[in-house]
This record gives structure tokens, sequence and C-alpha cells, in this order.
């Protein structure tokens, strides 16, 4: 199995930058110790960020986002995106001046001046950018109309003129864009690709039974959503992954439709009845034994197979172990949670527990969280990343380290999920997210062909939740998807038909797993299982007079 790698948030992502500063919690407010746990900066700020290596730290003030140094000097403010500061994509993110954007890099330093009426991040070492274009109201979204589209590179220089009425960014080394009233595709050099609106085809699935198997999750990615983008073009790379393969519905029977319950069931095959993980706030350490990764290295030997997951979130696919907390410190906590939840069904990190007494005083015993067992019988099982750019980056230097072994990743994507609480499920920001998953998905494909790993590799995108229609939370979300190359998949099924599938593609007799799975290989035949449009809702007692 190899030597494991157990990374949170501030190491992963963060790295030492700062002087080594990480944020601390005091009074609802953010500021910031050294690594002797000296208070450097007070806690002043509503949200604070880890420092990246470079050595600044995204926070919230008075003020709004912003970026700072390990002095706290303020050195950049950047543009707002989803309710929080613009991503770095290929280092380098967007500021406003006057209604004019330019791009910073990780040092807090500015690299293109604001010079744009709008500009989309940076892909592929290029970025879209309008002159005259004009934010515009578009029911309950806003929305960049008018004017005309080029593209810049990272000097700022013009090197596709403006002369499109809409254009995305590139994936893969081309681009969509409208010009006269019609989608269509350009190369690097601005002239027309030969391929339609869904991009270049995929490369000839592979036939024989697999060597490896990477499952791609889209967190909270909504079924009709993703089905409405793919009519119009606008996720490439999906489509050509289906084209060898087979996309079908899947529905949610059992369990929440949140992040813990849905990734347990996507990557165990299991009912919450035997994982105990029922939802974000009702959960437990799963089983020992109980996950495809634990299956994996026992049926073919820990020597044998890399089993590693790179993963977005940090609160709701962790791996913590159990804890004390006072009472009144748990109950303070939980309230605001639960205030999130309710205004984001799903957002909510609420953490359960049972109360106990010890020495005339109440605590609360918190769970350990679903992967505190599994993560001891994996390879790497890292957190917190965030940012698909950051998942993605170092999902491909393992696969990399891994292209000469067998080897199963979970690589999970998160950007759709928080978009969909920041915004909803019907705005840009969200159809944008969908849209990073879908280029991230590309280029991990594209490795693959790079590493002449594809024609040994099956490839899966699935998603744990959907989104409450036009709404900002997944209170009963339960439309998905599975999209794959894997051409055995025949059918719709459930969450927890996706795990069978991946034991019986690893050549695994899933007659003889105990207990019994209660999902279905995708390839065999079984009962329809479909979510209702509402679930059942129990009986209340009447109230006794």
């Amino acid at each position: 199995m190899g030597n494991m790698v157990l990374l949170g948030v501030v190491l992963a992502m963060a790295g030492f930058g700062g002087a080594g500063l990480t944020p601390f919690e005091r009074g609802e407010k953010w500021g910031y110790k050294d690594a002797r746990g000296k208070v450097v900066l007070e806690a002043r700020f509503t949200a604070a960020m880890p420092f990246s290596g470079e050595g600044i730290a995204a926070v919230l003030d008075e003020r709004g986002w912003a970026y700072l140094d390990d002095t706290g000097k303020v050195v950049m403010r950047p543009l707002v995106v989803d309710n929080g500061p613009d991503y770095f994509r290929e280092g380098l993110a967007r500021f406003a001046v006057e209604s004019r954007l330019g791009f910073f890099d990780q040092r807090g330093q500015v690299v293109i001046p604001p010079a744009f009426s709008f500009a989309l991040p940076f892909s592929e070492g290029l970025a879209a950018f309008c002159v005259g274009c004009q934010e515009v109201a578009e029911g309950e979204h806003q929305a960049m109309r008018g004017g005309r589209w080029g593209f810049i590179n990272r000097k700022g220089e013009p090197v596709i003129p403006a002369q499109f009425e809409e254009a995305g960014g590139f994936e893969n080394g081309r681009a969509r864009v409208k010009l006269g009233g019609q989608w269509k595709m350009i190369d690097r050099r601005g002239e027309l690709a030969g391929a339609g609106p869904d991009g270049p085809a995929a490369p000839a699935a592979p036939q024989a039974g697999p060597r490896n198997i990477i499952l791609i999750g889209w967190d909270g990615a909504q079924r009709n959503h993703v089905k409405e983008m793919i009519a119009r073009g606008e996720l490439p790379n999906l489509v050509a992954l289906a084209r060898q393969g087979k996309m079908v519905d899947i529905d949610v029977v059992s369990g929440a439709t949140d992040t813990k319950a849905g990734w347990t069931q996507i990557l165990t095959g299991y009912a919450p009845e035997k994982t105990g993980v029922y939802s974000n706030g009702r959960y437990q350490p799963i089983p020992v034994g109980y996950s495809v990764f634990e299956r994996l290295e026992q049926f073919f030997g820990p020597q044998n197979i890399e089993t590693r997951a790179f993963i977005a979130k940090k609160g709701h696919v962790d791996a913590d172990g159990p804890r004390k907390v006072p009472y009144e410190q748990w109950l303070k906590k939980e309230a605001q949670q639960k205030k999130i939840d309710r205004a984001r069904p799903g957002r909510g990190n609420l953490q359960g527990g049972r109360i106990v007494e010890e020495g005339g005083s109440k605590f609360v015993e918190v769970p350990g969280k679903p992967w505190y067992n599994a993560q001891d019988h994996m390879d790497s099982f890292v957190n917190g990343l965030r940012l698909n750019e950051t998942v993605a980056k170092m999902a491909m230097e393992n696969l990399e380290k891994s292209k000469d072994q067998r080897f199963f990743f979970f690589i999970h994507f998160a950007e759709p999920d928080h978009a969909g609480h920041g915004n909803g499920e019907n705005s840009a920001e969200y159809s944008q997210a969908l849209q990073q998953d879908d280029l991230w998905t590309g280029r991990i494909i594209a490795q693959l062909q790079g590493l002449g790993l594809w024609d040994k590799t099956l490839v899966y995108v699935v998603v744990d939740h959907g989104f409450n229609e036009g709404e900002s939370g997944h209170r009963y979300a339960p439309y998905v998807f599975l999209a794959t190359n894997d051409q055995q998949v025949s059918r719709n099924g459930t969450r927890e038909d996706i795990a069978p599938t991946v034991l019986k593609r690893f050549g695994l007799d899933l007659g003889k797993i105990e207990p019994k799975l209660d999902g279905i290989a995708l390839d065999e035949p079984a009962p329809e299982r479909k979510a209702p449009a509402e679930p059942a809702q129990p009986r209340r007692a009447k109230r006794k007079r």
C-alpha cells in the first residue's frame, strides 16, 4: 500500500507561507497565530483563509474580501465570485477598479492592469475578455451582454481580436464562441475548428477489463441542469466521455440528499442502515472494510494497487476521529450551523453527538467522521483542497507517479455545490462551476491519453446529490447521473449501484462480499427504483390535551 498521506486544508493549500501563520477563531471572529501559537493578527475578520505559499491570505473584513500580507496590510481587493474571493486559475485571479477588470498573482501583485469591461479566468494560458459589454439582469441573475469578445495572453496582450458575440474558456485547445448568432469552436489561433459545439471526440474506450478505475465526483450537480447545458454544447468533455460508453440517470432512494450520505453510499454500495451514515448531521465512522478502497486493497494485496482520494471538501468528506466537546460550546456551534442549514439546506456542518456527564460537567461525544477508519487502509486520503484546479493538479501528479501500477482514484470536485449554495441552482455561477468540472475532467482524461493509460482505464463521473430547482439548498434533491466510457453500463440506477459496478469491473465476486451489498452492478438487470417526487412525511402524533 505504500506510505499513507493525510493532509488537511492548511498544508495542502497553503504550504508554509505567511511565516507559518494559521487562522484561529475567537468569539465568531478570525485572526492568525504563528507556529508557536502567538497571536500575530488579532481576531477581527468575519472569515479568514490560510496563507498561500507566496505569503498572502484572503479575509473578509468590514469592506468585503481582501488579500493581506503577514503584517496585516491589505495588498489587493479581489473580484467577488460565489460570495468569496475570485479563485486563482493558473496562478492569476481577477480584481476590479472603476468597472474595469485586471489580474493579479498569488503575491498580490498586479500582472495585467485593469483595462477590460469583463474577463473570464485564464484557461490554457488564455483568457476571454470583452470590450463594451455591460452587466444586465436576467431574471434573478446577472450576465454580461453586448460588446465583443476576444482572448488575451498572460501579458494582457490581445492574441485573438475581440470579434465574437460571446466566448468561453479554452478546453483541450479549443474554445466555444458565438459568431453570427451561432455557437462555433475555435483553436488557439482564433480559426474555426472542425469539431461541432460538443468539441473533440474522446478516443475509443477500453474494450477489455480495466486495469485502473477513476471516479470523478461532481458534488451537487443537478441532473436537469446538466442536461440543459449538454443541449447547449457547454459540457463537451462529459459528452465525449459518455459517447464512448453511457450516460444514465441515478436516483437517490435511501439516505439524505447530502454530501456525507452521498459519497458514503457511492463508495460503499450500502444503505445508511449498514454504514450508520444517514446524513450530514447523523453519522459515524464507516465500519472497517466496507469501503471500495479497503475491498480493493484486500482483493489485490496492498502492494498491488494504489488507492487514493483527492477531495475538495473538508467538513463533510472527512476522517476526523471522535472527540468530546463541552456541552455549552457544542450547543452554540450547533445553533449556528442549524441557522446556516435552514437558510441553505445541506450547507450546515451539523455534528450530532451524545450528551455525557463527567465530574459534574456536561460534554457531547461527537462521533468520528465517516472516513476515520478507511483512511488507515488507503495510500492517501487528502481533503480540504477546495478548488477544482488544486484537486485536479494533485491527482494528475499522482497519476504520473502511479502510471506503472494498478490504481483506483477518487477525485472530488466541489465548486458546483459551493456555487449552488452561494448563488442558487439557476445562477450563471452554478453553470460556470459545472463547466469547471467539465474542464478538469477533460484534462484528467487528456493526461490518461498522454500516459498511454486510456485503453486500460475506466472513468466514471458520479454525483452525490442535486439541488432543489432554482434554490440554494438540496433538502430533497435526488436526481443525479453517471457518465462513463464503460460500455457495459446498461441501465439507470441508484447511488448504491455504483460501488458494485466498480468492484465487479475490477474482478471481485459480488456474491462473496459480506455483508451483502445493497446495490446491483449497472451491467446487471435490476428492479426499477425511482425517487418519489417528494419524500413521504412521517405522520405526526396527535398532541394530548
